[in-house]
């Protein structure tokens, strides 16, 4: 015991530098724990991808539709939370540092960008880009209705984290925002199991003509 906390004291000495994972920072501001979340929600995103493809090529398109609609329901819930936690927007503006003369620094954030960009989809942050400043207007009727079909484009054809940026910078928050992204997965289920039908249709078609 007395031989632990003199270790402790000596790794907090002066003439031991201290280490804290924490604070180790693959860009300005963006801390390697965040990072890392955010590489392990891409993975989750790619494999609810192949499971799309697979459920529609082993049983049915409703299938698909049931097993995934629970695991994006699921999936909602945990993004929000997280989301409400501090787990980085990837479709968040960010701004790589001009006021630095380090270009190890500027060069890092300028990887991340892409990083986030590729980890969004290059799709989703089109989108988002392009129609960001058009969320914002809710005094004329037709601009709310045109913010509507926006997000209600974005909850089809995109995921939560998408889906969670856009019902944010439309100015939704807390529970109100947690309740619009659970409407999500009963439009985009459906849009991407289809659309994973017809992938597979295609594929087996393809693949008889070939043979």
């Amino acid at each position: 015991m007395e031989d632990a906390i003199q270790l402790e004291a000596n790794v907090h000495s002066p003439g031991f530098p201290s280490l804290n994972l924490r604070s180790l920072e693959i860009a300005p501001g963006v801390p390697w724990p965040k990072a890392a979340l955010a590489f392990g929600w891409e993975a989750q995103s790619y494999l609810a991808t192949v499971s799309y493809l697979t459920l529609v090529a082993a049983f049915s398109v409703w299938h698909a539709i049931a097993v995934m609609l629970v695991w994006s329901l699921v999936a909602t819930i945990v993004c929000c939370n997280a989301r409400r936690r501090g787990f980085p927007d990837l479709l968040a503006r960010y701004d790589c540092p001009t006021n630095t003369r380090r270009p190890e620094v500027r060069l890092r954030s300028s990887v991340w960008f892409v990083v986030r960009i590729c980890l969004a989809g290059v799709q989703a942050f089109i989108f988002s880009r392009t129609f960001r400043r058009h969320l914002t207007g809710r005094r004329r009727t037709s601009k709310r209705l045109f913010r509507v079909a926006l997000l209600g484009a974005g909850l089809t054809l995109f995921g939560v984290t998408t889906a969670e940026h856009l019902l944010r910078r439309a100015g939704y928050r807390g529970d109100h925002l947690m309740r619009l992204c659970l409407i999500g997965p009963f439009l985009n289920v459906p849009y991407r199991a289809f659309l994973s039908a017809a992938v597979t249709h295609a594929a087996w078609s393809a693949a008889r003509i070939v043979l």
